[in-house]
């Protein structure tokens, strides 16, 4: 019995031997199966990529430009000869594919060693070599020439053991990408929620780069659209940032052409979400790419303009894609899709200081096609970074445009003598008016040797020298109609009399001399001046002060007189001093036969603005405690609308009418501090003919309000906020379109030899 146990024993020793044994074999098989098959998808694999190798291959040496060396060398390139490949090297090490071709140009078949060695973006490294070694005594290269080309390709496996890594993670992701494919195809959310789940507490982790890999070649769109959206929109809301890994793949998936252009698109959109060294790769991807990187276009420009993007941001603007506008830059006008989006770059973006300059940078390269950029770049001249300036002016001399510039024109001079002529200007100097038909602006120059005559033609800014004036102390000159006044003092051994001279501007000559007033000093140390100047509509009178000053020890006292003459009748107003001699003239009463004063009124004891009656001096106090800002010069209508308040800031400015007529006042609102005229210092304000409608340039432009309703019917900005140029005109005034302003200071001027020039600026009532 004992011995029939042991045989028992003995024999189930021997058959566990034996099915151990041939499990072991059965594994062996089984291992070895499985490494053939994994080889054989690892020889597939390398046989696309050389295929694939030598047609991009073709496609770059069919594209290298007349100028390359290699062309220069041997021609135009013909054909690719050759086949098969191999690999070298220790299987569990790196392990290129090599391929031995010959290249056929049009003078020459050159062998060339073609190398894969790197797994990446597309990319040829082309020399041209030495068959043989150096010759050590003469140092040069010797015997007949090859090619050698290094190429990146993006699937490229290093070794069937990286290949085997991603076989087995790919196999890992079956059943979760099989519950991401029918959550997308059948629109489950609760599927794709699962999904998503695991992605995020995945996501940098290696299994996330294969999903993505396997994604992106699903033949269903929708599911690589998808996987792209899960990979850009984190679900803890923070910063988009991939893996090296994952960068890889996305940029391989960039690059192929037969990926879905949608796809492409939006690979791109995601990649631009991280930090902008991470956009580097990308950029350059793009940038070799050549023509075929244009699909990006549409990508970038939503990037750029995005406001949810950290770019937009207090605190992020250091990150705004400036990569992204200096790509757009060399793309050129190909790029012209960007356009809108790089205008809003340069109005509205946070970082004035190096994005903005891009931008403009970028728009002056799609030369015309970014015409509608101009606006935009005119305003950017004036911006507070000079970068910008500088950016926003050469962009302007590049897009060449014809179309009116917003700062208007510089005067257009018809000979170098007339020019010379007129410049440079005197604000103090200068007297100017428009013509009869509104069509022209009046100069009269009399700083100068001779007082000279202008006329400025507003259509064409082009300016004629018309007449030098034998006259001098020049006072004031008016327009009227086809004539002008020109108000002189003349002074003969120690007497001043003053004198209005009519002129025709038809006949260019003094048709009219009148004699107003003599103006006698007490003794010779006194002086006397005539200020405070201002004329009726018709021109037939003119008020002024008179103002004696007799020095003294420490400065001088001042006795002035209010005069008011006529040019029709001889002296009809009294020149006897009234009580009221402290107010001084600012304007005549359009409707009636008075005089428009401010100042100290002895009569009523206070200060403020009044009418007096030039028939019988009397005088009718308006407003009390109120003070003229502007003469009336420059207003017309039925109102006589006298600026008497305004307030002015960085944060906006408001200005306060009276209407002399009616003895009240309202008040307007700017959103801009005021401009200031440049002589005499005053705030900028005109009317219209009818003064229903009034313009205030403030510092930034000019504003155009209704009087009656005192909303700003339209606006024309000169300048941006926080610009370096502050608005000064010299001219302001209503013509038939709107009105015209005239200036040099507050607005760019590209050419450096013309900074002060006059510019004549159109602004319409109604834009």
């Amino acid at each position: 019995m004992k011995r029939y146990l042991e045989l028992i024993v003995a024999a189930t020793a021997l058959v566990i031997v034996a099915v151990t044994i041939a499990a072991v074999f059965r594994l062996v098989d089984k291992s070895q199966l499985q490494q053939a098959s994994l080889d054989r998808e690892f020889k597939e694999a390398d046989s696309a990529t050389v295929a694939d190798v030598q047609q991009r291959l073709k496609a770059h040496l069919s594209a290298l430009p007349t100028d390359d060396p290699i062309v220069d060398r041997f021609g135009s390139f013909v054909a690719i000869e050759g086949r098969g490949y191999s690999r070298s090297g220790d299987p569990l090490e790196n392990r290129p594919i090599t391929m031995n071709r010959q290249i056929k140009f049009q003078n020459a078949t050159v062998p060339c060693l073609i190398t894969v060695s790197a797994r990446g973006t597309l990319k040829f490294d082309v020399e041209i070599a030495s068959a043989d070694s150096r010759d050590s005594r003469k140092n040069v290269a010797s015997g007949p020439p090859k090619m050698v080309v290094a190429v990146t390709h993006p699937r490229y496996i290093v070794n069937t053991s990286v290949f085997r890594d991603t076989i087995e993670t790919t196999n890992s992701l079956d059943d979760i990408f099989e519950t991401f494919v029918q959550g997308v195809v059948a629109d489950d959310r609760q599927r794709l929620s699962t999904v998503r789940q695991w992605y995020d507490a995945q996501r940098k982790e290696k299994p996330t780069a294969a999903f993505v890999r396997r994604a992106l070649v699903h033949p269903d769109e929708a599911v690589r659209l998808k996987a792209v959206e899960f990979l850009s929109t984190p679900l803890d809301g923070t910063k988009v940032h991939f893996s090296d890994s994952m960068m890889g793949e996305l940029l391989i998936a960039v690059e192929d052409r037969d990926q879905p252009v949608t796809v492409r698109r939006e690979l791109v959109f995601a990649i631009l979400q991280g930090y902008e060294n991470d956009r580097a790769e990308l950029y350059d991807l793009l940038r070799q790419a050549g023509d075929e990187g244009l699909f990006a276009v549409k990508p970038i420009a939503q990037f750029m303009v995005d406001r949810s993007h950290r770019h937009w941001r207090n605190g992020g603007d250091f990150d705004a894609p400036i990569g992204a506008a200096e790509l757009l830059q060399e793309w050129g006008p190909d790029a012209s899709e960007a356009v809108p989006a790089l205008i809003e770059v340069l109005r509205e973006h946070p970082n004035q200081y190096s994005f903005a300059p891009a931008a403009a940078v970028a728009l002056g390269a799609m030369g015309p096609e970014a015409s509608e950029a101009v606006d935009a770049l005119e305003l950017a001249t004036t911006a507070r970074y000079g970068d910008v300036r500088e950016a926003a002016t050469e962009a302007l001399n590049r897009i060449s445009t014809s179309r009116a510039s917003r700062f208007g024109r510089p005067l257009q001079f018809l000979t170098t003598e007339d020019r010379e002529q007129f410049y440079p200007l005197k604000a103090n100097r200068l007297f100017s008016w428009l013509s009869a038909d509104r069509d022209s602006l009046m100069f009269l120059r009399t700083d100068g040797e001779k007082p000279s005559l202008h006329k400025v033609d507003l259509e064409t800014a082009e300016c004629k020298h018309l007449i030098d004036l034998d006259a001098t102390g020049i006072q004031s000159a008016v327009g009227i109609g086809d004539q002008f006044i020109v108000l002189r003092l003349e002074d003969t051994n120690g007497k001043k009399t003053l004198f209005a001279d009519t002129w025709s501007l038809n006949r260019l000559k003094r048709i009219k001399i009148t004699t107003l007033a003599f103006l006698q000093p007490v003794n010779p140390n006194q002086k006397s001046l005539v200020d405070h100047i201002v004329w009726s509509d018709d021109r037939s009178k003119v008020a002024f002060v008179q103002s004696v000053r007799t020095p003294r020890d420490r400065g001088y006292t001042e006795r002035r007189v209010l005069q008011v003459k006529s040019l029709d009748q001889p002296n009809p107003y009294p020149d006897d001093r009234p009580d009221e001699y402290l107010m001084v003239p600012i304007g005549f009463n359009s409707t009636n036969d008075s005089l428009i004063l401010e100042g100290w009124c002895f009569q009523e004891k206070v200060n403020g603005i009044a009418s007096m009656n030039l028939s019988t001096r009397d005088v009718e106090f308006l407003s009390p405690n109120e003070k003229s800002l502007t003469t009336l010069s420059r207003h017309r209508g039925a109102h006589d609308w006298i600026v008497v308040g305004y307030r002015s800031n960085r944060n906006g400015s408001t200005i306060k009418l009276l209407d002399p007529s009616t003895q009240s006042t309202r008040e307007f609102v700017a959103e801009h501090g005021l401009a200031y005229m440049d002589q005499p210092w005053e705030p900028a304000v005109a009317f219209d003919a009818s003064g229903r409608l009034m313009a205030v340039a403030t510092r930034n432009g000019v504003d155009v309000f209704d009087t009656e309703t005192r909303q700003r019917v339209s606006r024309h900005v000169l300048t941006l906020s926080g610009s370096p140029y502050k608005l000064r005109p010299l001219v302001f005034a209503a013509d038939h379109r709107g009105f015209v302003l005239a200036t040099v200071k507050g607005i760019p001027h590209s050419d450096p030899s013309t900074k002060n020039d006059l510019h004549l600026i159109r602004i319409s009532a109604d834009q």
